[in-house]
């Protein structure tokens, strides 16, 4: 009897539209999982019958009892199974389906005795809420370890080497071993017959495991290579293929060349030092199972592994499979005619960015046509539809490999083999721009590459899509040149449409990825889509220079999306990179007037994070507008480290116009700066500084004010750079380099009545003498840097404080708003000095309440605008502190308290004054992980519509990772109820506030419908 998946899985806690059913699906959403559909005719009893996915990745493989039932050993098959599920690389797990109980496996290429299975029943009370639980990263059994890509690249890595030390140049290593894996390819696919002796080795007896056993075999495989598929696939010097690989046994370790090709061929397990142990079965490790877009991942991290100098220079990161299909299907997303799409990636590196566009378009026309794309179409969209550039030749090959296997891979029928030659790519689909000779050495240089004025006009216009990952970092000094091509090409393309001040752009940094963003406006039709992975720098920037390019790019392009993935660097999401990166999509337009974009934040949530998964959330996006952008530098910032209500006490501050501590240091003829640095290059005469008491960066003795006993005199003959005396005169303020969370150790130091001192450059220091109340002036800013409102604005407005620095600039500090110690009442002057008095004499013990009180009433703060930078220091602090951690653990039940009298409070004045009464109540069973549900009613119906939370509210789920769940009864209106994820971050006052406006905006008048 056929398996009723979907209502099976709902028991459990599945949407219809999150499971695909392979068995009889002719569809295109079983594309991802064709090895699967294909492999059920040759291993029937391995190949899973239903995949659960969510936001289209697979999270649980399915199979039924069936599978079980033929006469076979269950823990054999079953290891089978969890190694081949193991080869796709998902974050995924197995489930068996048998008699209303769904038992959960781990996957792994090797065996573990302590993951042991979980058996979920049908009729427990909780089974309703088990995938949405897995969804969320919360599972009773382990996830796989993702060790196929380790495994995977150790081999290539080991091999590679092995090749090198033999005198190898890259350009061959990569040849070979591409070889290699394209025959491994051809072989578990069972395009070519593994079991059977092949014509092209010798004698024609010979099966093609030994392929690479000796020159005479590795020549006849490469020239029926050459002859069957394409001789520029993978192209080797030498032509005379028998005098090439003789050659190669001649040289230095020739016999470890061969050696480390069969090593490929056979998946050996490297054991480093050149040794491979040999694997008991070829299904240890099968490619018909490794999806193409991972090879190509794996490919673009061995490139690096060429060229660490290189990827420095030209700062290339390889991209991740899963961002890269992220960005694809939101690329696609609404296209007109997607299926006729046109792509471009203009640094396409290994090409797991085109072979994503690839699948993405065979989708597309098996959903325009209604049926499977054959051999002819495949070959018309991968020659048609698809352009790469780059400047790397060697990359280019392993990405026209790369599209190769995905051609292999989507053909229906991959045979008869003389059937399948491909045609070359080079110079038709891949573009190579490197303008060079192509030699190692020119490579390690970063060339103008796709932004040069040798790639054609007949580009321009020419792609529907333009997407990719192009460099992020700037280049070593030296290369003016490059940066002036990078202002250029920026600046022809803001003059071309009219932007204001467009002649005088200038390319912040000497960095080549908004350059390419720029240039993208011209490859792009007009209407056609951008989508870049971009360095997260240019969203947060406060410079002169930082904001009047991003504001140019918002005056040309209108984008609609950016997902800022700051909060995620250093970890699993995009491995090895520590960088803060966002995701940006746009049509290629002007904007009009009233455009906006969603941007959304993903924050750190460890449970999904470390499987290389991302909360991509709906009810997170915040709609913000471009002309916001612009006026507000500080916005997008603030949104980030906060919510729309930072936002707002941000804008409060700056609409008061006050100065920046920095001009009114400078208006009224205070010294500032930084101080110190010794160098051992110093050439600057110090002698000017000798005997003043040195206060350094190992300063401890208290924690707010200098104690003059503790130091010793300054001790360098020679200085950086020359200081004025002025900025060591005292009283004097030192704050300390980067803005310390916990302000018991202190933020900032107070000097005054003490001999003459000077400080390092881990201060920087404010001289209040010659103000006409230096002592008063000095105890303020010293009260001022202690207080939370301090850290809250370095947090919601700094360019690098939260995004890739856990400290603030000094460039941050001398922004603060000021309000002027002249406009200060005498009652807030007395508490001036008797605070900072307090924080002298007592320091274990500062009055921080009182100093916040005050310096909220100093700035006009009011108990709400507290209330969010409480919020905000307790749950939005950089990643990797105390408190950020605390943000991701569930809620205590005086949070949920909290919130919900605050959630009632903000709600209930709009009722009371119709006479209704608005009644909220937590209805958290504790069987509904991971939300907790709060009910609203204005009603008093709610509790006739059920005592218990059935699992049927997450159809009103858009997705399984949302934060938030709304379901809504017509047969009772005046009813809500609200499902919020159980993570502190998400219950807070200030959440409440926020749900409050959402729920009076978009269903305030569904409640009023009640009694």
């Amino acid at each position: 009897m056929k398996m009723d998946w979907i209502n099976e899985l709902r028991n459990f806690g599945a949407r219809s539209e999150d499971v695909v059913v392979l068995e009889g699906n002719q569809s295109p959403s079983i594309l991802p999982y064709l090895d699967l559909v294909e492999g059920r005719s040759k291993r029937p009893l391995l190949m899973p019958e239903a995949v659960v996915e969510v936001q289209h990745q697979p999270l649980l493989y399915l199979y039924s009892e069936a599978h079980f039932s033929v006469d076979q050993q269950f823990d054999n098959r079953l290891s089978q199974i969890k190694r081949l599920m193991a080869m796709r690389g998902d974050a995924a797990l197995i489930g068996i389906l048998r008699h209303g109980v769904l038992e959960l496996h781990s996957t792994g290429l090797t065996s573990k005795k302590d993951n042991q299975p979980v058996d979920i029943r049908q009729q427990d009370v909780d089974a309703g809420w088990l995938i949405p639980r897995l969804a969320q990263g919360n599972s009773p059994v382990p996830f796989g370890e993702k060790l196929i890509e380790t495994e995977l690249f150790r081999l290539l890595e080991e091999s590679a080497k092995e090749l090198r030390e033999a005198g190898l140049p890259v350009a061959e290593i990569v040849s070979l071993t591409g070889r290699a894996v394209f025959l491994r390819f051809l072989l578990d696919r069972e395009i070519l017959p593994r079991n059977q002796p092949v014509p092209f080795l010798a004698l024609g007896n010979c099966s093609p495991d030994s392929a690479f056993d000796n020159p005479q075999n590795a020549a006849a495989t490469c020239l029926w290579l050459d002859q069957t598929f394409n001789g520029d696939l993978l192209p080797l010097p030498n032509k005379d293929l028998n005098a090439y690989f003789d050659s190669l046994l001649q040289g230095k370790n020739g016999n470890h060349i061969f050696k480390a090709l069969q090593a490929i061929l056979h998946f050996d397990d490297p054991l480093g030092d050149g040794v491979y142990q040999g694997r008991f079965n070829w299904e240890d490790l099968h490619l018909a199972h490794v999806p193409v877009g991972l090879l190509s991942q794996v490919y673009e991290r061995y490139m690096e592994m060429f060229y660490p100098k290189e990827r420095k220079a030209t700062s290339a990161y390889y991209t991740p499979r899963h961002i890269a299909e992220i960005m694809v299907d939101e690329a696609f997303f609404g296209l007109e005619l997607p299926h006729r799409a046109k792509v471009l990636d203009p640094a396409a590196g290994a090409g797991v960015f085109l072979v994503a566009a690839f699948h993405k378009l065979v989708e597309a026309r098996w959903r325009q046509e209604g049926k499977r794309p054959n051999r002819a179409v495949l070959r018309e969209i991968l020659n048609q539809q698809i352009r790469g550039f780059d400047v790397n030749c060697h990359a280019l090959k392993l990405a026209a490999l790369s599209l190769y296997l995905t051609r292999l891979e989507l053909d229906p029928e991959p045979s008869p083999m003389e059937a399948l030659r491909f045609e070359s790519l080079q110079g038709k689909v891949l573009f190579n721009w490197s303008s060079a000779d192509h030699s190692e050495q020119d490579l390690l240089s970063p060339v103008a590459g796709s932004l040069g004025d040798h790639v054609g006009s007949e580009h321009n216009g020419a792609y529907d899509i333009v997407i990719g990952n192009p460099p992020w970092s700037a280049h070593d000094k030296g290369h003016k040149n490059l940066k002036k091509v990078y202002t250029d090409v920026s600046r022809r393309v803001a003059v071309s449409r009219q932007i204001p001040n467009a002649d005088r752009y200038t390319n912040p940094d000497g960095v080549p990825d908004l350059p390419f963003l720029w240039r993208a406006m011209e490859w792009a039709r007009p209407g056609g889509r951008i989508a870049f992975a971009l360095h997260g720098r240019w969203l947060f920037k406060q410079s002169k220079q930082g904001i009047q390019s991003r504001n140019a790019i918002l005056e040309a392009l209108n984008i609609t999306g950016i997902l800022n993935g700051a909060a995620l660097r250093s970890t699993e999401v995009w491995p090895r990179v520590t960088a803060p990166f966002c995701l940006v999509f746009a049509e290629n337009c002007l904007p009009n007037l009233n455009a906006g974009f969603f941007f959304v934040s993903p924050q750190l949530d460890p449970a999904l994070n470390k499987e290389g998964r991302l909360r991509i959330d709906a009810q997170a996006a915040e709609p913000v507008l471009r002309r916001d952008v612009i006026d507000k530098p500080w916005l997008l910032k603030s949104l980030f480290r906060g919510n729309r209500l930072s936002s707002s006490v941000i804008d409060k501050i700056k609409c008061r116009n006050w100065p920046t501590i920095e001009d009114y240091w400078k208006e009224n003829k205070l010294a500032l700066g930084e101080g110190y640095q010794s160098t051992a290059s110093g050439t600057i005469d110090a002698s000017y500084l000798k005997g003043r008491l040195d206060v350094n960066a190992f300063y401890e003795a208290h924690p707010f004010s200098i104690s003059q006993e503790k130091l010793v005199e300054f001790q360098f003959t020679h200085i950086y750079r020359r200081k004025k005396t002025e900025i060591f005169q005292q009283p004097l303020v030192l704050v300390r380099e980067g803005s310390r969370y916990d302000r018991n150790r202190g933020r900032a130091l107070l000097v005054k009545n003490l001999n003459e001192i000077i400080y390092s450059v881990s201060f920087f220091g404010f001289s209040c003498f010659g103000s006409p109340q230096a002592a008063l002036l000095a105890q303020y800013v010293l009260i001022l840097f202690h207080s939370k409102f301090f850290l809250f604005f370095q947090l919601a407005t700094s360019s690098r404080f939260g995004v890739e620095r856990d400290a603030s600039l000094t460039e941050d500090l001398r922004r603060m708003p000021f309000v002027p110690i002249e406009s200060l009442n005498s009652s807030q002057k007395e508490q001036i000095i008797s605070f900072a008095n307090q924080m002298i004499t007592d320091p274990s013990s500062p009055p921080w309440e009182e100093i916040d009180e005050l310096v909220a009433e100093i700035y006009g703060l009011n108990r709400w605008d507290r209330q969010v930078i409480d919020d905000s220091l307790t749950m939005d602090l950089p990643d990797g502190t105390e408190e950020s951690k605390q943000a991701s653990i569930p809620c205590s039940n005086e949070q949920k308290a909290a919130f919900k009298n605050a959630l009632h409070a903000s709600m209930d004045p709009f009722f009371s004054v119709t006479g209704r009464e608005l009644n909220i109540s937590l209805c958290d069973n504790g069987n509904t992980k991971p939300w907790v549900f709060i009910d609203i009613d204005t009603s008093g119906q709610l509790p006739q519509v059920s005592d218990n939370l059935s699992p049927n509210i997450l159809d009103k789920a858009d997705d399984l990772m949302v934060s938030r769940i709304i379901q809504t009864w017509e047969s009772y209106p005046g009813c809500l109820r609200v499902g919020i994820l159980d993570q502190a971050r998400y219950w807070t006052v200030t959440q409440a506030r926020l749900l409050a406006a959402d729920l009076l905006r978009n269903y305030g008048h569904q409640l009023e419908q009640g009694r």
